[in-house]
């Protein structure tokens, strides 16, 4: 296959991806209609795991904008008392390795302190714009009545497990790059 058929059949996959139709009869079909020879099952491999990390890029990006843009961060905790739900403003590092890491201050009179242990489950949720939806904004609602209301709305997950330290080296490491962040 030449190369300025691989670059078609790319785009194509790359525009088509975000169609609610299969890309991959997008690609049998230029391919049909253009007279290119079948492309092969490693091609088509390629081709999709491009778009993977097109919109794994994509949506990584989404995800950082949402945090920098709302800092402000509830964390769901499990201790003695039961669950706790705590807001506080958080800062979230993208490591190397692909993982994250957020960074917080949790005084000692907190109950997310003094109630969870040190290695424990957490929930940290960040929630980004939201709006209703009324369903009488649908046209067909006036005809049909099947329309119901919804919810638009943004929001990103974290599970992890908290870490407790008090040394001073890293407390004034957190408050610095919390105090540093344009918020």
């Amino acid at each position: 296959m030449e190369f300025i058929h691989i670059l078609i059949l790319s785009a194509i996959q790359g525009i088509t991806e975000f169609l609610p139709i299969s890309s991959q009869s997008h690609l049998i079909l230029t391919s049909y209609l253009l007279g290119l020879k079948d492309q092969g099952i490693g091609l088509d491999i390629a081709l999709h795991s491009g778009s993977l990390i097109a919109i794994l890029i994509y949506y990584r990006n989404e995800i950082k904008k949402i945090l920098n843009t709302f800092p402000l961060a509830t964390i769901v905790t499990s201790g003695n008392q039961g669950f706790s739900a705590n807001h506080i403003p958080f800062i979230c590092e993208f490591n190397l390795d692909g993982t994250q890491t957020i960074l917080g201050h949790i005084a000692r009179q907190n109950e997310v302190f003094q109630e969870t242990t040190n290695g424990s489950q957490v929930l940290v949720v960040f929630k980004a714009e939201d709006s209703y939806i009324s369903p009488n904004w649908y046209p067909t609602n006036k005809t049909t009545h099947e329309v119901v209301p919804t919810w638009n709305y943004q929001a990103v997950h974290f599970h992890g497990k908290i870490s407790f330290f008090e040394d001073k080296k890293s407390l004034l490491s957190v408050l610095g790059k919390l105090t540093k962040t344009d918020w």
